[in-house]
């Protein structure tokens, strides 16, 4: 019984470090503790007790409510990781277009039309 309620209350610390990181922007680490989470989980389904039951029902209210919060944030974070990542890779290609542009100008490359802008002048 006594490990049943170590690894109860190991998996409520790790849903609330899980919010705490979730808060803190830090995805990487977790994924780590939802799977660290998700093996206390697998650990308690295979354990059979009389207590388990009443155990369980004592703190779900509230990791239910944490594990739900934690999912949203983790998915608009998600979200918001993504949109920076689109945005940066347009950022990159403009620079190369402008890179590019730049070399013809400048006559850096090998090109006529480097060239034709300088006779211009």
């Amino acid at each position: 019984m006594v490990a049943l309620e170590d690894i109860v209350k190991k998996l409520m610390e790790d849903t609330y470090m899980l919010k705490s990181v979730v808060e803190a922007g830090d995805i990487d680490v977790a994924v780590e503790i939802l799977e660290h989470r998700e093996s206390l989980i697998n650990i308690l389904k295979q354990i059979d007790v009389p207590k388990k039951k009443e155990l369980l029902l004592a703190i779900w209210p509230e990791f239910l409510e944490i594990d739900q919060w934690c999912r949203q944030a983790i998915e608009a974070l998600r979200v918001q990781s993504e949109a920076e990542f689109y945005q940066t890779k347009t950022e990159k290609h403009q620079l190369r277009q402008t890179r590019k542009v730049h070399d013809l100008y400048s006559n850096n490359a090998h090109s006529e039309f480097g060239g034709m802008f300088d006779n211009k002048k």
